[in-house]
């Protein structure tokens, strides 16, 4: 079980890693280790706000989708599965 004070770093580095494997996903021509040194090359709070955009734009889409009735939670999937190809 993690300590109570490394749970936010648990939690961050969780996040960083769902947002690292959506990028890699979306660009094309860069390696995951090419993607992930932008990434930390970036100021800390830098990468918060590109972490923080990736998954509420996630969260958006879910919500957009979701109102889209059944057919739309397949298309949902569908497109993060075609992302994570």
């Amino acid at each position: 079980m993690l300590p109570l004070s490394n749970i936010p770093r648990h939690i961050a580095c969780s996040c960083r890693g769902a947002a690292l494997f959506l990028l890699c996903g979306l660009v094309v021509g860069l390696t995951e280790e090419e993607v992930e040194a932008r990434i930390t090359a970036l100021h800390p709070a830098d990468q918060a706000l590109l972490i923080g955009g990736i998954l509420s734009a996630l969260a958006l889409a879910t919500v957009v989708f979701g109102h889209s009735g059944p057919g739309g939670i397949v298309a949902f999937w569908a497109a993060i599965a075609f992302v994570l190809r």
